[in-house]
């Protein structure tokens, strides 16, 4: 009498092996979609940052051109920031022009630590 075979899955080491390379990929994409989504975010905010700067040196630029007459003044870039000028009006040039905060950092977040409090 013959015994009949039933429905028997037999996985192979082969397809083991094929579906962990298929999630390796998965992963890869998936931190790679995630890098790039980063790398843009950072992008936006640099040229926003690069635009706000020159924006506040043209109108530095435009303020001396109009009033020589002022040495040191400031120019806001955003709501936390500002173009700090000095201009010489012997030699016609800024002998400073740096980015200061115009704001204070306060620390707003606690944790626990430990079950600590």
């Amino acid at each position: 009498m013959k015994t009949e075979r039933k429905g028997v899955i037999n996985i192979g080491i082969s397809s083991i092996v094929v579906i962990l390379i298929g999630l390796c990929f998965s992963v890869l994409a998936a931190l790679a979609i995630s890098s790039a989504r980063n790398d843009y975010s950072q992008s936006k905010d640099l040229a926003n940052h690069t635009k706000e700067y020159y924006d506040a040196y043209n109108e530095a630029v435009e303020r001396v051109a109009k009033n020589s007459n002022e040495k040191e003044f400031d120019v806001a870039m955003n709501e936390h920031q500002s173009l700090h000028v000095v201009y010489d009006k012997n030699t016609k040039t800024f002998t400073e022009m740096s980015v200061q905060t115009t704001d204070t950092w306060e620390n707003d977040f606690t944790f626990t630590l430990f079950g600590e409090e």
